[in-house]
């Protein structure tokens, strides 16, 4: 293979990265939108903290370097007690067993329950489209590179 097909290759394989860490940020961001729009607010007792590590930190032992998702007891109106967890983690913990909190949950679905202070979800779909723009940059230096070598410097490739 030559260094022409190649660097097409590296192109391809950049740009399409982009394109689905851009799908991506935009699937996360219009569902916590739409979470959000939908969300009845409540208070609630945070019952436990998980903490979630990567399979190399347990290797490692290195524990509480992973995220932190906040188990959390709160009353629906029609009286029943949900016992339901976040669904988006956070390092360091924001809360402690014991505490109060404001969280949101879906009236629709009331075991997807998240903290109301926005903390990670706010974070999700900008460091999609920050990776998206990332890989962006680089298939565009790689075609750069290509053009330099290939046409300005005429190296034959």
């Amino acid at each position: 293979m030559g260094f022409t097909m190649l660097m097409v290759l590296v192109v391809l394989l950049l740009l399409t990265a982009a394109v689905l860490m851009f799908y991506q940020g935009r699937r996360i961001g219009r569902f916590y939108r739409e979470f959000e729009r939908r969300a009845t607010a409540t208070a609630g007792v945070v019952v436990e903290v998980q903490w979630h590590n990567s399979d190399a930190e347990r290797r490692d032992q290195q524990y509480h370097r992973g995220a932190a998702f906040t188990v959390v007891e709160f009353r629906l109106p029609n009286g029943t007690v949900m016992r339901s967890r976040t669904h988006t983690g956070m390092n360091p913990a924001p809360v402690k067993v014991g505490d109060t909190v404001q969280i949101l949950y879906d009236p629709h679905t009331p075991s997807h329950m998240e903290l109301q202070q926005r903390g990670g979800r706010a974070l999700m779909a900008p460091l999609y489209y920050t990776l998206a723009a990332g890989f962006a940059m680089f298939a565009l230096l790689a075609l750069l590179l290509w053009v330099l070598l290939k046409v300005v410097m005429r190296i034959p490739i």
